[in-house]
């Protein structure tokens, strides 16, 4: 009975302790980036609010040549909402184009775009001005 109890409690200890550690994969989804949709996917709040979310969180970059700039980054907005392939598309210098990434990769979820009916895969280019005031 005791051998039985020990084996039992031993093989959940290591099922739970092991199983805490799986890293759970979400699949890379197989469909297409599409770049013209009929519902475009949107931030929850839409334009105001996401630039509100932006601009709360930027920080200037500290250069030696401060400098006013917009830094244009490229994002696929996917079915889930979820934001992926997050790149500068045209940037100014790297401590602004990474300040730009930083804040765009701190994103929630959007409200995914659609097409045809269906959830899809949507491109975007969100301009994140650095400004002086």
């Amino acid at each position: 009975m005791n051998k039985l109890f020990l084996t039992i409690t031993l093989s959940l200890s290591l099922s739970f302790l092991f199983g805490q550690n799986k890293e759970v994969v979400t699949p890379k989804s197989t469909h297409p980036v599409l770049n013209i949709v009929d519902t475009p996917p949107e931030y929850i709040g839409g334009e105001t609010a996401l630039y509100t979310y932006i601009y709360q969180r930027l920080k200037f970059p500290i250069d030696a040549n401060m400098s006013e700039c917009t830094v244009y980054v490229s994002l696929v907005v996917n079915e889930d909402g979820t934001l992926s392939n997050i790149s500068v598309k045209k940037g100014f210098s790297h401590s602004y184009n990474e300040e730009a990434i930083r804040v765009v990769e701190s994103m929630p979820k959007w409200r995914a775009g659609s097409h045809e009916g269906q959830l899809a895969r949507v491109s975007r280019v969100l301009p994140i001005r650095f400004k002086l005031y």
